[in-house]
This record gives C-alpha cells, structure tokens and sequence, in this order.
C-alpha cells in the first residue's frame, strides 16, 4: 500500500487560493458520500495522487475485498488516506493518460477498467478522467468501484447469445468463475490442458479481452456497453 497525502503540496504565491478550491472540490462531492450497500465506492483525486473524496462505501469495499489473504481472514483495515497498490496504480495510469487525452471529449466514451481481488472477492474499478482547460494540474479522477457480480447457477442467458459461446466454452468459463487454474479446470471436465488453453483463448478472443479476469467482467457485465479501453497485460494465469 501506498500513503496518499491530503494536504496539498506548496503551490507559488501567485496561484489562486489553493485552499479555498480544494474546499469548494469538496463540497461538490460531498453529497456522495451518503451511499447504500448497492452505491458504487467512489474516489476522487487530484494530481498528482492527491486524495480528495472517499466515500464510505469504497471505504468498505476495500477492508471486504482487498484486505484478507482468504475470504472470511480478518486483517488490518485500510487507513484513512492509504489506498491499495492496485488502485494506486490505477490512478497513476490515468493521470498518464490524461497528459494525452486532455479534452472532456476525450473522456466521454472512454474508461480504464481493472478487476481486482480475490477470485471469489474481486473488485471491478472504472477509473474516468476530468481534463481541466486551465491545464494538466486543475485535472481531476474518478474512481467508481464494484464487488463483481457472479450468476447463481451457469451463465446469464444474455451474455451466452451476445458472445455466441459453446457448451464447452460455457463449461470452462463455469470453472473460471471459480477461479480454477488451467489444470484444475481440465482434470473437471476431462480434457487435455492445451484444449483448455485453446478455449480460454477463444473466449478472449470473443470478448476483446487480454486476461481472464477481463472476460469474467465482460460475461458477467453483459448489459454494460460502456467503453473499455485494453488493460495493461497482466502475469500469466494458469
């Protein structure tokens, strides 16, 4: 974990009451912190990794989510002004991109998507900048964050007629779900570790992803069309 600072760093005198914007940012987001269990964790920052909103909900999310080595392991809860690596990194992405993508334009259909976690406590994070015309350091993030969303019993309908996926295909996502190795998955359903391999693929392939955790999202999402970008690769999985 990483420390973030909630105090701005020294700016040159002849910059316009610091203090009182930080306030005024604030306050914009204040409403948002009245949130229920179904509300998004949200985040807000500013450059270059300046907390200024976090609502209790992510808050939460976090100490559930990120914190155990297993599900169900207590350990210590996430402090005030301290956010997790993954998110952190999430963070820095965005503010990198936000030196290329510096119109609101740019960021209208446009997200950075990450799943983390756990396989059976995984988060989904949608991280959006907000350029500023006065320049890159007025710029702001927003980090909205989701526990993942798994069917009950098999594949949700929708998502099975939209990716056109096979039985097979049904089958070993059944096993990803479950966050099953390609070894595990291929002694349960009684074939050969290259045949796994080969429909892992295929389902990537089907759902513009580059990890299985990015598939996961797009097959348990499937009625969220919103834009995703291409995550950055990830180590391995199998």
């Amino acid at each position: 974990m990483a420390l973030l600072s909630l105090v701005p760093k020294s700016i040159p005198p002849d910059s316009p009451a610091p203090r009182q914007a930080d306030d005024e940012n604030r306050s914009h987001f204040e409403g948002l912190s009245q949130q229920t269990d179904t509300s998004p964790g949200i985040l807000v920052l500013a450059p270059p990794l300046r907390l200024l909103h976090m609502n209790q909900r992510a808050m939460g999310l976090m100490n559930s989510h990120l914190n155990g080595e297993e599900p169900g392991v207590s350990s210590p809860k996430v402090a005030t002004g301290v956010l997790p690596a993954p998110i952190l990194q999430l963070c820095k992405d965005i503010f990198h991109l936000l030196q290329d993508r510096g119109s609101a334009k740019d960021w209208e259909r446009f997200e950075v998507r990450r799943v983390i976690g756990l396989p059976q406590q995984q988060l989904v994070l949608r991280g959006f900048g907000v350029p500023d015309p006065r320049g890159g350091k007025h710029s702001r993030l927003v980090v909205l964050m989701d526990p993942v969303t798994r069917p009950k019993e098999g594949i949700a309908p929708q998502a099975t007629a939209r990716f056109r996926f096979t039985p097979r295909e049904q089958g070993v996502i059944a096993c990803l779900s479950k966050g099953w190795t390609n070894k595990e998955i291929a002694k349960s359903l009684g074939i050969s570790l290259p045949t796994v391999k080969e429909h892992v693929r295929h389902i990537m392939e089907k759902t513009h992803s580059t990890t299985r955790t990015g598939a996961l999202v797009q097959i348990l999402n499937p009625d969220d069309d919103s834009a995703r970008p291409t995550p950055p690769p990830l180590t391995k999985e199998g």
